[in-house]
């Protein structure tokens, strides 16, 4: 035996086979006792979970957990306005980033049967979103919304008026547009005009609106005389061939100041390009068939200005259910065009299309999915597409997914797209979680 005074000889350890399951807790276990090295190669991944470690980056949803115990992140979505009970909101949703930092969604209450705005209260419009029915006269609105940021600071939205058949246009009073004026704009007697609206803000700072006049199936201008379109608007026809023309418009403002405008040739079946003459666009100096393959193409148009200084723009391909893009071979598309099949899944693809130039300087466009109600994003690998083209699912079936998806570049350089949730009749924001949204 031990001398006395001694320490007592420790006891043999016990083997593990002679435990009975459970009877050591993890309270009876230092802190730190047991790490990676005491455990068999693969043990962690199999019977063994690291610590979940880090966190995702704001815009991202976190997907899963790695064996290691890192996060798996991707893109997230997020209902931003989910109207009152039993109403349908967010079909014609239209998506800018305010002078604030924070998204701004213009978008159709169905059951209102007016205009309305979502303002985000985050840049993922998670968390204290503002929705305002800003437009709600006794005629029908809010179709075709398209908004951008006046020079004012505050959004403006071109519309449809479905009961006058008339180009309609509201100036938020607010950041956060929680008030507002709206007004027909252009409302010629005997004509139907106003459908298939789209916004920029011109190099002179005024709104400017190409719409279609779709009695005589011709493309149509707006021009505002204020920031808020109150008075001195002038509107001109400025394509109006044999040909049926003007659906499916887009516009944007080219380096020459001047608007440049995509829209489809439904005779032909082509992507058009009109470019116009001067600032206000009261004249056009180029109207060109810039894609006109034997396929039916140049439906559900977004046109944007490339890095290059030229307009590229996406489209659908209707014959074979897929995304088209055309990148311009100068500022007015009438000559050196090229085009490729952007993205083709097994579906019926291309609907909805909405194109923005990425932080990257490449083309990243969102569109739908008609066959599996899915919102895919496709991004150029470079500035023509012509190869490096990648894409993917960003918001999945269990949130069927309804036409008029927007995209907008935030702040951070990560895509964020709106678009309504055909099952729960709500507006929906996705916000990718890379650059590509890959």
């Amino acid at each position: 035996g031990a001398p006395p005074g001694a320490n007592p000889r420790p006891a043999p350890p016990i083997p593990a086979a002679m435990l009975a399951p459970g009877s050591i807790t993890a309270a009876q276990i230092a802190a730190g006792a047991i790490t990676a090295a005491n455990l068999a190669p693969g043990v962690i991944g199999t019977v063994a979970q690291s610590r979940v470690t880090g966190v995702c980056p704001i815009g991202q949803a976190m997907r899963g957990v790695n064996s290691d115990g890192t996060v798996v992140c991707g893109n997230g979505a997020a209902t931003a306005d989910d109207g009152a009970i039993g109403s349908i909101v967010g079909s014609y949703a239209s998506a800018a980033i305010g002078n604030d930092g924070l998204p701004i969604i213009s978008h159709r209450d169905d059951t209102a049967d007016g205009l309305r705005v979502t303002h985000c209260g985050n840049p993922q419009c998670t968390d204290n979103n503002v929705t305002t029915l800003v437009d709600n006269p006794a005629d029908s609105v809010g179709r075709y919304s398209s908004i951008a940021i006046g020079a004012d600071g505050f959004a403006v939205i071109a519309h449809f008026n479905l009961s006058a058949l008339a180009l309609r246009v509201t100036h938020c009073s607010n950041v956060a547009c929680t008030s507002a004026n709206s007004l027909n704009v252009d409302d010629p007697i005997g004509i139907t005009v106003g459908e298939y609206a789209a916004l920029a803000i011109g190099a002179d700072g005024l709104p400017i609106v190409s719409h279609r006049d779709a009695t005589n199936g011709a493309l149509r201008v707006t021009h505002c005389g204020t920031i808020s379109c109150t008075s001195g608007n002038v509107s001109t026809t400025i394509d109006n061939p044999a040909n049926g023309v003007g659906m499916t418009t887009s516009i944007a403002i080219g380096l020459d100041g001047r608007a440049v405008i995509g829209h489809q040739d439904a005779t032909a079946g082509a992507l058009r390009i009109t470019h116009c003459a001067n600032v206000a666009c009261t004249a056009a100096d180029s109207s060109t068939n810039a894609d006109t393959p034997a396929n039916a193409v140049g439906s559900h148009s977004s046109i944007a200005i490339g890095t290059d200084g030229f307009p590229v723009v996406s489209h659908r391909d209707a014959t074979i259910g897929g995304l088209r893009l055309t990148h311009c071979g100068n500022a007015t598309c009438t000559t050196g065009n090229t085009s490729v099949t952007l993205d083709n899944p097994p579906g019926d693809a291309g609907y909805s299309s909405s194109l923005a130039i990425g932080a990257d300087g490449l083309p990243v466009v969102s569109h739908l999915d008609a066959s599996t109600h899915t919102l895919r994003v496709a991004h150029c690998g470079g500035v023509t597409c012509g190869g490096r083209n990648s894409t993917a699912v960003v918001d999945d079936p269990a949130a069927a997914v309804a036409g008029g998806t927007d995209m907008v570049v935030a702040p951070d350089g990560l895509p964020l797209i709106a678009f309504q949730n055909a099952t729960t009749n709500t507006l929906r924001v996705a916000r990718c979680g890379t650059r590509t949204c890959q």
